[in-house]
């Protein structure tokens, strides 16, 4: 982002910062106001200012520092509150996830997709012009305020100068209509207009309640308002805490001096119905300047204020220590303000830009060759918007092939772009997730979990199935990819067995796929900041929450495959000294009955339909669904993404291959099936690569 449009990006975060500050403070007044409690004028001004200003500053300075040091706020949870948030700002309901990320902008790293609408006004061309207006609108504004300024500057030193009291100048205008003070070149300033000279109570009055703007610091804070009106004058929230503040600083002045200094309650009214009429024959006010009127230009608020003051003159004042309500008040006032400006700086904020590593990887040619001919293949019958599939070496953890095509009207930089993609696993999880459960002794294959006849509410959030199971095995739910009992099964093993499975297995930053050339790591919820029961849901289905890249799930599932083992990614010219076992993640005897798991799901389950002809198969299929179709709208996800993930021969495994395929249109529903799309292309490349190997065929059930 250029530094324009991040100076863009600031800008509109802190000007929602201030409206939403506005609403809270606004609904505070009206709460103070129907409870009947009474809390000074003083402390509400000292709220709204602070509340002002912290909108501004902890805008700005969250943005000021590094991001990867300011906590992230997981917008794409379905936790209740976001729900709420995200519906109301994205107008659809928790999809919020993506299936693939991927590179549309010719770069070499992952294009920012906006999570909020009003997020497109920070891409182009939309900045260019909205940068281009509010420049304009600032340079109108700030020209208006030099006029006000010399305007200002003349007066004071046309005025008649009476004496100096406490380092504030005390002077008569025949200009001035409305008595006013100002802090200007160096020095305090107290003005009355001449004409109450001939009344002299009003005129001590007037003099009185200016030098308490001074007192109260009310003159160091109209130019600061100034100077938000200049910056922000587009947004109507900036003028409505100007007339707010400004009401509050003359309440406040009223409540300072009524009954002190021998000023009486109906002195006072007298001298304020004097100045109103004043005002309202010429109500112009200096920029700069606290006056002693309210400055609407509205006669009714003027009035309705007017009346509100005088009614405030006559009512006892509360006995209570001002610096408690201050304490209490502001206290909790700042906090929110501080939240309101954190939830706005992360509202605008942009996914993080992780770029794929340095180098190319080296592949094998002849595996290469094999695997772009069923990717390219796949890519025209289907009619797919991408495909990909990523061959792998379960032993030796050697990357063979890494083939990659698209129809999409955009360039990709890297040759092997497919190790940088970032895909919602969806079903593939139910793989990981039961082999760490079986491994834990959670549960075991034949332990019989609750489907729910196909629907699920759990914490306010409700999950579908394709089907209305009952009830299911463990191992059937991998075979039959159950979202409902993936779920059960996720909960077997918990909450931290999940974060520490997701670990093992080689998943996210410290994952497998940080050091790999072109690769780029995955990422899941945090499961500091959510719910354990949605963290859980999530981790269960695959889908919502978490991201992961391609090279991952190879080298996870070669894990399942080959004993238990995690392999460091190699290349696949890499010497045989190179091969390193990053850790053992299963038992062997956990790898044996996840192996007869994966079999089942090519005899019985969702890929029977692809039942193998040389060799034994077995794998997993996967669906990132899209809520375009009513079917599958409660299963999740939002690019169709048709998965399938796979070693062969079943028996001794020399591959894994993880194929997807994007967006297919070659059914009549135009939906994506991992049994019908991906499980195809899977066993295309399985048999020639097998066949290449010189490996006999097995092809016996």
């Amino acid at each position: 982002m250029m530094l324009w449009q991040t100076i863009l990006k600031v800008f509109l975060e802190t000007s929602a910062s201030l409206a939403l500050a506005y609403g809270v403070f606004q609904l505070l007044r009206r709460f103070v106001e129907r409870s009947n409690v009474e809390i000074p004028a003083l402390v509400l001004l000292r709220t709204a200012q602070a509340m002002m200003l912290l909108a501004v500053v902890v805008t700005v300075a969250l943005n000021a520092i590094p991001q990867k040091k300011v906590p992230r706020m997981d917008l794409s949870i379905r936790a209740p509150l976001a729900d709420f948030s995200g519906n109301l700002l994205r107008g659809k309901l928790g999809r919020t996830s993506r299936a693939l990320s991927i590179d549309t902008s010719g770069e070499s790293h992952t294009k920012i997709k906006p999570s909020l609408p009003f997020q497109r006004f920070l891409a182009l061309p939309w900045s260019l012009i909205v940068a281009a207006i509010l420049g304009a609108g600032i340079l109108i504004a700030f020209i208006r305020f030099l006029a006000g300024f010399f305007s200002l500057c003349r007066e004071l030193s046309s005025m008649t100068r009476l004496k100096s009291l406490r380092g504030v100048v005390i002077g008569i205008s025949d200009s001035a209509t409305i008595p006013y003070s100002t802090r200007l070149l160096g020095k305090r300033w107290a003005v009355l207009p001449a004409d109450l000279v001939a009344y002299p109570r009003n005129f001590k009055i007037a003099l009185h309640h200016e030098l308490q703007h001074h007192r109260q610091g009310d003159t160091r804070w109209v130019f600061a308002i100034e100077l938000f009106e200049i910056l922000f004058f587009f947004n109507p929230f900036i003028y409505r805490w100007r007339t707010t503040i400004t009401e509050l600083q003359e309440l406040s002045c009223d409540d300072a001096l009524i009954g002190r200094r021998g000023i009486t309650s109906h002195e006072y009214g007298s001298c304020l119905l004097k100045v109103a009429e004043a005002a309202l024959r010429d109500g112009h006010t200096h920029v700069g300047a606290a006056c002693m009127s309210s400055q609407s230009h509205n006669k009714r608020h003027f009035n309705s204020f007017l009346k509100r003051r005088i009614e405030m003159l006559f009512k006892p004042k509360s006995v209570r220590p001002l610096w408690r309500w201050k304490l209490g008040i502001g206290l909790v006032m700042g906090t929110v303000s501080i939240l309101l400006a954190y939830g706005t700086q992360q509202a605008f904020r942009e996914d993080e830009v992780v770029r794929p590593n340095t180098g190319v990887v080296i592949v094998d040619e002849q595996i290469q060759q094999i695997a772009d001919n069923a990717v390219e293949t796949a890519l025209e019958r289907y009619k797919a918007d991408i495909a990909f599939a990523v061959v792998g070496d379960p032993q030796t953890g050697r990357i063979l092939a890494v083939a990659n095509h698209h129809h999409l009207k955009t360039k990709f930089n890297s040759p092997h772009w497919a190790l940088s993609l970032r895909v919602e696993p969806a079903s593939t999880m139910k793989a990981f997730m039961t082999a760490a459960a079986i491994q834990n002794g959670k549960t075991t294959p034949n332990e019989l979990h609750n489907c729910e006849k196909g629907h699920y509410r759990l914490d306010g959030h409700d999950y579908g199935d394709w089907d209305k199971f009952d009830k299911l095995s463990t191992a059937d739910t991998v075979i039959m990819s159950s979202n409902i009992c993936g779920i059960k099964v996720a909960q077997k093993l918990g909450f931290e067995g999940l974060v520490q499975a997701l670990s093992d297995f080689g998943f996210g930053a410290e994952g497998t796929a940080v050091d790999f050339p072109e690769a780029r790591p995955g990422f899941f919820l945090s499961p500091k900041t959510t719910l354990p029961s949605y963290f859980t849901a999530t981790i269960g289905v695959g889908f919502g929450g978490i991201h992961l890249s391609p090279l991952e799930i190879v080298q996870g599932f070669a894990a399942i495959a080959n004993g238990g083992r995690l392999m460091k990614p190699l290349m696949a010219d890499a010497p045989d000294t190179s091969i390193q076992v990053v850790r053992q993640v299963i038992s062997q005897d956990t790898s044996d009955q996840m192996k007869k798991i994966l079999r089942n799901v090519v005899l019985r389950g969702t890929a029977r339909e692809q039942h193998d002809a040389l060799y034994r198969l077995a794998g997993k299929t996967s669906t990132a669904y899209s809520p375009d179709f009513e079917d599958h709208a409660s299963l999740g996800g939002e690019s169709q993404m048709a998965g399938f993930v796979g070693f062969a021969p079943y028996d001794k495994p020399r591959l894994v291959i993880y194929v997807g395929v994007m967006n297919p249109k070659s059914s009549k529903d135009h939906a994506a099936h991992g049994s019908a799309h991906a499980a195809p292309v899977f066993r295309e490349i399985a048999e020639k690569v097998l066949l290449y190997y010189h490996v006999a065929p097995d092809n016996h059930s």
